[in-house]
């Protein structure tokens, strides 16, 4: 462990023995509220997921209000970059900010802070290394405040540490440039002006439809392209856990089903090789994680989404993921497994015999609308 690590950890011990408490605040320590500027108003818009047109397949996304909070000699902490207002008041001003419990929030201490001069925009956050998070929640945070970094390009972005490389390829096709990002520290660091835009969570845990859209307008461009080959299964084999045991046996019904199938790791892909990838497949199936969140990278395709969890229980992440897909274009279909996660590594299956029902379900669904699985 390094001193400074020593140091922060040190202070948390000394605050929990003499039983100084945490204070997760959204006001300045003198008790005035803190208000943020909006940036856009609440809505709501009824998403055509399903293939069947029915009422079953229409999902209502709602979202509140994005504010920009505009804070003057502050403290960050951690890889997530906690803010703190002084040594004990956390700006707990969102969700993003909030989940960590007080025994794992890493303390400023304000007498050694790092000064940075330039005025910065905190783009870090809960789960700086899923590519799932960052596109849903964090990504949309830049186009919310996309006016103020394009007028001001002297405001640097705060990326999480060790994450700043692969994050700086999505931060490119909105204009910002590897020279604005810094990192993160183990130590503390003291801003003289941060700019915040709170994650947006609405009914499926998204935000702004029209941050998404503006999201794969960037990375795709305008045109659909055309639909060939097989489905995509995106594997979770190259995963550290939650790997779908049985994943051959249910690729080989898709390819007996579809006359083949393309199994892909994404950590054998570039960026730009996935994107066409994604944006060519018209059919795309992958366990709940954070390949399928590629679906921003499609229009007009179906998303099949597996997830480990009980039957008539939509998992709440798989939700997530095809609402995003419909909101850019796609249709979704979530089917949960009727099993649960075993052991350390979250390891699961999902049966066969199910799998196959689902898939015939699918045919007879994509006949009825276009007449066939070729034509689709």
């Amino acid at each position: 462990m390094k001193p400074t690590e020593i140091i922060h950890d040190s202070l948390r011990l000394i605050k929990k023995v003499t039983g100084s408490r945490l204070k997760r605040t959204k006001c300045y320590p003198n008790g005035r509220r803190i208000e943020g500027l909006k940036l856009s108003e609440s809505g709501q818009e009824d998403l055509p997921v399903g293939l069947t047109g029915g009422d079953q397949d229409i999902w209502r996304h709602t979202w509140p209000a994005v504010s920009l909070y505009n804070l003057e000699n502050v403290y960050c902490t951690g890889d997530q970059g906690l803010i703190f207002l002084d040594q004990e008041h956390l700006f707990a001003v969102c969700s993003s900010l909030n989940r960590l419990p007080d025994r794992k929030v890493r303390l400023p201490v304000t007498s050694r802070a790092v000064l940075i001069e330039d005025p910065v925009f905190h783009l870090s956050g809960f789960s700086p290394e899923n590519h799932g998070h960052y596109f849903f929640h964090h990504l949309p945070r830049v186009l919310a405040a996309r006016k103020l970094l394009q007028d001001r390009p002297s405001i640097k972005i705060l990326c999480a540490r060790g994450h700043m490389r692969w994050q700086s390829r999505y931060l490119a096709k909105f204009g910002i440039s590897p020279d604005r990002l810094i990192e993160t520290s183990i130590r503390t660091l003291k801003f003289k002006e941060l700019y915040y835009v709170p994650i947006t969570s609405g009914t499926f845990k998204l935000g702004v439809p029209a941050h998404y859209r503006a999201m794969q307008r960037a990375f795709t461009g305008e045109a659909v392209l055309e639909k060939k080959g097989y489905p995509l299964w995106i594997s979770r084999m190259d995963a550290p856990d939650k790997k779908l045991r049985n994943e051959k046996d249910l690729i080989g019904c898709v390819a007996d089903l579809f006359g083949g199938v393309r199994v892909i790791e994404l950590s054998k892909y570039s960026m730009e090789q996935q994107t066409r990838l994604f944006a060519e497949a018209r059919f795309i199936f992958g366990p709940l994680g954070q390949g399928v969140a590629n679906i921003l990278y499609s229009r007009e395709s179906v998303l099949i989404i597996l997830a480990a969890g009980s039957e008539g229980k939509p998992v709440g992440a798989s939700l997530m993921t095809g609402a995003a897909g419909a909101i850019v274009g796609n249709r979704a279909l979530c089917l949960n497994s009727g099993t649960t996660y075993q052991g350390k590594r979250r390891e699961w299956i999902y049966p066969i015999e199910k799998f196959q029902s689902e898939l015939r379900t699918l045919v007879e669904q994509v006949k009825k609308i276009s007449g066939g699985i070729e034509s689709f």
